[in-house]
């Protein structure tokens, strides 16, 4: 134990009687918050030039360098950065962020977009533009359309430069509803453009799509991570909330928002990076909760992660072929950047430590806040420097970390910031890509590049362009047996963006060998519901080898409005029933057909398999979460079925216990027949069968089959049986 206990108990009782005005927002009640022990001697913190900044890093490898690109006052209070298509830093500052360890002032509008340029390609930016002020907390800038598109709270604006000045002159809200402004630390960010031409965020439960004037299409999402996005060469989508280091979307996060009675979506925020460790070079007690035993080790470095943020594939070829597809991580709280490997295991990254007792990028200085990466065209990992004694917003500052604050001075000076180059000391300068100046031609050629700088900006500026005659480059690409796996999806989607991607292109792109070509096909044949080629298609995707074509086909099969969708989504289930990937696909598609699905499965052989049964229990769940309507047809099924099919009826009524909760609920909110209106009515009968319906006067099947005698498996009168009981029975 850290702290001795007579030490702690002193404090509990120093808690207890402190006047309830020292009390801070983030202080949870009844939490003992023991002061660090007197002996402890915590190495001072005072603001450093960016030369003496420098003096206290170090790199994990031993061939990187570390230079300085920008500093104060060209920037203050950097938060998140972007590379546009000429290779122009946009740097988005918050400056009224955290003015005091109140938050004081936190709405006056001081912030504002920055492009920085490095015009002598030396490595250091040399110009700097104010794009666009007077900003109250901005979270992320997304350069398109000639212009930006740009996260102020509440609203996402698009801001334009008509007259060449470098300033935005044109200014428009495009979307409202972002939050942001009462709480910076949980808010939409990230403005990430997808590989699906979709704009994506973190920790939001929006995605868009954007055509240079309007938002043209938008789609609900599961509100994931916390601070920054990033994505993989398949576009699958990385994020992480504070105390994990890396999560991801197996599949595209607005498929897990389709049905509302699903528990959960299996590969939605699946934990990548298990070890939470993280290894500081300097001891780190200003954390706000670092009076918990398991956040500080005996040495009083960060023991786990309590800040993470602003993750970052690494898709370029400067470091070395072995960070290719690697992921960095922002720890401020531990002044450190962390560098996760990641291998694929069965179409599933897992990710490992990239060293032992370090991380990638360290350093002694408290004040070094590394809150995002970003890369440079020429594979140049940067690194935005808050420089802030205080990052922790004032919603959760506790009494614990105030004390240090006022105690050891972090609370000035505010107006810094950095922003630090890291790559190997003997890499060659290269001249920026210049790619708003380059022809069609050029852009199709290059989607096939190893760099995802110049891949990503490639498809985005062909979509944005929108010329016809491009779309016969790209056919080509998906014909010519040159082309790569990655070209080639990058050519389809890129076509889907230009809006000239047709049935015949997709078609064809589900009898390639390579697994992510046909992945891309299946999710792409979604665009015509009601083409009986796409159908076919999907149908016999859903049966591929490969995992993972076999799932993008399950979810995006239920985007086809055909009458036969719930049949046909059941046959897949029954298909995969061992896959929890699969189910979870499955259910995904069925909002309120849950019953029609699980009706489409009485009688099925397969009584002795654990993942029919697992179906077969996760349809009911969903069922019993759903609507009275839904759980109606739920009870009449378990009822008719209960005469041809006992078996069935009740494996179906093994649910979980969570469901039974719900279901007594039910017992008094069934709807009246005919009217859709919840009224209170009488008990269920076994099964959750209702012994009769309310506003009908004939028998409901189950009471008509008592009159013939009790079922072999009713209870005794007065001995009711739950649900879970005859489950474990089963």
């Amino acid at each position: 134990m850290r702290y001795p206990t007579t030490r702690r108990a002193v404090a509990l009782i120093v808690a207890c009687i402190a006047p309830a005005a020292l009390a801070q927002r983030g202080d949870h009640a009844g939490e003992p918050q023991p002061d660090l022990p007197e002996s402890l001697v915590i190495p001072e913190a005072p603001a450093l030039s960016p030369e003496q900044a420098l003096a206290t890093f170090a790199l994990a490898e031993q061939d990187f360098t570390i230079t300085l690109a920008a500093s104060e006052p060209t920037i203050i209070a950097p938060v998140s950065a972007v590379f546009d298509e000429d290779g122009r830093l946009w740097v988005v500052e918050m400056q009224s962020y955290m003015t005091d360890i109140d938050g004081n002032d936190e709405l006056i509008p001081t912030s504002r977009i920055v492009i920085l340029e490095d015009t002598t390609n030396d490595g250091v930016f040399d110009t700097s533009t104010t794009f666009l002020d007077g900003l109250v907390l901005p979270r992320s800038v997304l350069p398109c359309y000639g212009g930006a598109l740009v996260l102020a709270p509440p609203n996402l604006l698009f801001a334009k430069d008509t007259d060449g000045d470098g300033t935005a002159d044109d200014v428009r809200t495009v979307f409202e509803g972002f939050g942001g402004l009462d709480n910076p630390e949980h808010a939409g960010n990230g403005l990430l453009y997808g590989l699906d031409n979709w704009i994506h965020f973190s920790q939001h439960n929006i995605e868009l799509r954007f055509d240079g004037q309007t938002v043209t299409d938008s789609r609900r999402t599961p509100g994931h991570g916390q601070w920054g996005i990033t994505q993989d060469d398949w576009g699958r989508l990385y994020y992480c909330p504070n105390s994990d280091v890396l999560r991801m979307d197996l599949f595209p996060k607005h498929y897990a928002s389709r049905n509302a009675n699903q528990r959960g979506v299996r590969g939605m925020n699946h934990q990548v990076m298990d070890d939470k460790s993280v290894h500081p070079a300097r001891m780190n007690p200003g954390i706000n909760r670092g009076y918990q035993d398991h956040m500080l080790r005996d040495d009083f470095t960060l023991a786990r992660t309590t800040a993470a943020c602003s993750p970052i594939i690494y898709r370029a070829s400067l470091l070395g072929p072995g960070f290719y597809g690697n992921a960095f991580t922002c720890e401020p709280a531990g002044n450190c950047l962390m560098r996760t490997i990641l291998d694929d295991n069965n179409g599933v990254p897992k990710g490992r430590r990239a060293y032992d007792g370090t991380e990638f990028l360290t350093s002694t200085d408290e004040r070094f806040r590394p809150v995002a990466t970003a890369v440079a065209p020429d594979g140049s990992l940067y690194v935005i420097d808050m420089y802030r004694g205080v990052i922790q917003h004032a919603t959760y500052v506790t009494t614990f970390l105030r004390k240090q604050v006022e105690e050891r001075g972090l609370e000035m000076p505010i107006e810094m910031g950095r922003i630090w180059r890291v790559r190997p000391a003997a890499a060659p300068e290269k001249d920026p890509p210049r790619l708003s100046q380059a022809d069609d031609a050029r852009l199709v050629s290059l989607l096939g590049s190893r760099s995802g700088f110049l891949a990503d900006h490639a498809q985005r500026l062909l979509v944005e362009r929108r010329i016809p005659s491009t779309a016969s480059a790209l056919r080509e690409i998906l014909a010519a047996p040159r082309s790569g796996m990655a070209e080639r999806v990058r050519a389809l989607w890129t076509l889907e963006g230009m809006g000239l991607l047709t049935p015949d292109d997709t078609l064809a792109a589900t009898f390639r060998w390579e697994p992510q070509i046909r992945a891309t096909a299946a999710r792409l044949l979604g665009h015509w519901p009601e083409d009986d080629r796409a159908i076919a298609a999907l149908d016999a995707l859903t049966r591929d080898e490969d995992r993972s074509v076999r799932l993008a086909a399950a979810l995006r099969s239920a985007n086809h409005a055909c009458p036969a969708r719930p049949t046909r989504l059941a046959r897949t289930l029954l298909l995969h029933a061992d896959d929890a990937m699969m189910r979870s696909a499955v259910l995904s598609g069925l909002h309120e057909r849950e019953v029609i699905a699980l009706a489409q499965l009485a009688g099925s052989p397969a009584r002795d398999d654990s993942g029919f049964r697992s179906a077969l229990a996760e349809l009911a769940d969903t069922s019993l979460r759903g609507s009275a309507a839904q759980r109606t047809r739920y009870f009449d099924l378990t009822a008719e079925t209960l005469r041809s099919d006992r078996w069935f009826a009740r494996a179906a009524g093994a649910c979980s216990h969570d469901a039974q909760a719900r279901l007594g609920q039910a017992r008094h909110t069934r709807p009246r027949r005919g009217t859709g209106r919840v009224v209170r009515g009488p008990p269920l009968g076994p099964l959750g069968a209702p012994r009769h319906r309310l506003g009908d006067q004939r028998p409901a099947p189950l009471a008509r089959a008592r009159r013939r005698g009790r079922p072999p498996h009713s209870p005794r009168r007065g001995q009711p049986r739950p649900l879970h009981a005859r489950a474990a029975a089963l």
